[in-house]
């Protein structure tokens, strides 16, 4: 972790000064790095480097399952088409990948489960909207404590903005329901 943190807030030289002369275990042999003055080069990204650098944001981690979540439940209350099933998988898959690589707390993706529950229940059984706000609850939690890790910040203005959205497609689902 002290490698990760060196990474992080330094610059590649104060990187390998920092790691210079220390020992590494390679091939089960001992080694000593010698790094001081050594040549660096920097390598671009590919396009798929870049995709999957832009999945690993809580930002878009968030946008992606609530989007593949909001899909497969229009899905389920309106099947025959197959494609909102189909986007919902898609998005869910990239999401679970995104969640993956940011080192997410899976606590807060079961209170998201439950969030989606509720409103689902509020669509059903009209309760004037206390289901709603306890899944608005639960929602905001689930991703608040899902990104709470030491290498990713709270996206707290789409958070927010997603529980917004989420109460107007509640409040719209059961006008129509």
């Amino acid at each position: 972790r002290d490698l990760e943190t060196i990474a992080v807030h330094g610059n590649v030289d104060d990187l390998l000064l920092q790691l210079d002369g220390r020992k590494v275990r390679v091939n089960g042999a001992e080694r000593t790095l010698n790094l001081r003055g050594a040549e660096t080069e920097e390598m671009g990204r590919t396009f798929f480097e870049d995709l999957l650098a832009l999945l690993s944001n809580p930002t878009v981690a968030a946008i992606l399952l609530t989007l593949g979540l909001n899909a497969i439940l229009y899905e389920l209350s309106a099947p025959g088409g197959y494609v909102a099933g189909a986007i919902g998988v898609i998005a869910l898959l990239l999401a679970f990948y995104s969640l993956g690589t940011i080192e997410a707390n899976w606590a807060g993706l079961a209170f998201i489960a439950i969030a989606f529950t509720l409103f689902v229940v509020e669509v059903k059984v009209h309760t004037g909207g206390i289901l709603t706000i306890a899944g608005l609850v639960a929602f905001i939690l689930g991703y608040a404590m899902l990104f709470d890790t030491p290498y990713a910040p709270i996206p707290w203005v789409t958070i927010l903005g997603l529980a917004v959205a989420m109460a107007l497609c509640v409040a719209v689902a059961v006008r129509l329901v």
